[in-house]
């Protein structure tokens, strides 16, 4: 059962977990050796440590055959995958956990690539960013981001804190 974190102002989407998952993910999180007592730090690193002990990464991990569920067939039968099948579960098991979880998808590119970019000296910072931004205004740049450079993650909601990335 998910434990009251007392999260305010947190959709409680960010909790649900599907029924066709349930079973799979509550016996995944017994595996882990999670339980209620856990802080939120302690649930992530024993997830982040069990997915690298026990189940390999790959870029080619196969297809999820038709009709069944790409999560628990990755859980189950599968047990090897990439970054979306490594999001996809553990937000799942941190909200199992009581742990307001989402998966998020976009790109992951280095400092490298973005200093190996182009300013644009003619573009202006206005006419692509209307809003605050702590670092201020900045040189429009073009970076090249490819398929490559697609990758998956997790965020939680820490209270008082906000989201935080999680990479599992």
């Amino acid at each position: 059962t998910p434990r009251d974190m007392g999260v305010p102002n947190v959709d409680a989407v960010f909790l649900e977990v599907p029924e066709k998952n349930q079973e799979v993910i509550n016996q995944e999180c017994l595996k882990i050796g999670l339980h209620t007592g856990m802080s939120e730090n302690e649930v992530v690193e024993a997830v982040k440590d069990y997915f690298e002990e026990n189940i390999p990464y790959t870029l080619k991990p196969g297809a999820t055959p038709k009709n069944q569920d790409f999560i628990n067939y990755f859980l189950t039968k599968n047990r090897k995958g990439y970054c979306a099948h490594f999001a996809s579960a553990a937000t799942l098991i941190f909200r199992t956990m009581g742990i307001p979880a989402r998966y998020v998808e976009g790109y992951a590119f280095s400092l490298e690539a973005v200093l190996a970019s182009d300013v644009k000296e003619e573009k202006q910072y206005s006419d692509y960013y209307d809003g605050y931004s702590d670092i201020g205004e900045s040189a429009v740049m073009e970076v090249e981001v490819t398929d490559a450079m697609a990758h998956a993650w997790v965020e939680i909601y820490i209270s008082g804190f906000g989201w935080k990335v999680v990479e599992v």
